[in-house]
């Protein structure tokens, strides 16, 4: 995370709403009619629902995730993050977290366990998301926030 600039964290942005996937699985086609407002953005955030589950059992382990070729596509833009309201971009059972890995080669960022989305679905706003600097960390706690 030290290796990107302050301006990496924040940025033109979109929230979309895919509380309704079937299966768990956000597919391309859950997303693809937002494909101009995805072209106009540094960060895409996708509200699942998933965090109104916050303390539970399911919000641990039955949030939805990406397909892999949905987050090929969304690798093709020019995101610097991806944002959502789950524990995970990946299964919580998966070994080798090939969303992350996608997303990560591409260096875009990933933030996760957002909440309040709902209030921003459907709209542009300025995100920001901005971490602690540590040295050499693959990660680090946020304060998110959109400016609308």
């Amino acid at each position: 995370m030290d290796k990107f600039g302050l301006d990496y964290f924040i940025g033109d942005s979109f929230c979309i709403d895919v509380s309704c996937v079937k299966n768990g699985l956000i597919q391309i086609q859950d997303i693809i009619s937002f494909e101009n407002d995805i072209e106009k953005s540094d960060f895409l955030l996708l509200h699942t629902g998933i965090s109104d589950f916050w303390g539970t059992k399911k919000y641990f382990e039955s949030y939805p995730v990406l397909s892999e070729e949905t987050a090929k596509f969304l690798a093709d833009f020019s995101l610097k993050g991806a944002g959502m309201d789950a524990i995970s971009f990946d299964p919580i059972d998966s070994k080798i977290l090939p969303i992350h890995n996608i997303f990560l080669k591409k260096d875009i960022i990933l933030i996760e366990n957002l909440c309040n989305l709902k209030k921003i679905i459907n709209r542009q706003f300025i995100f920001s998301c901005f971490p602690l600097k540590l040295e050499n960390a693959d990660g680090s706690p946020t304060r998110a926030a959109a400016i609308i």
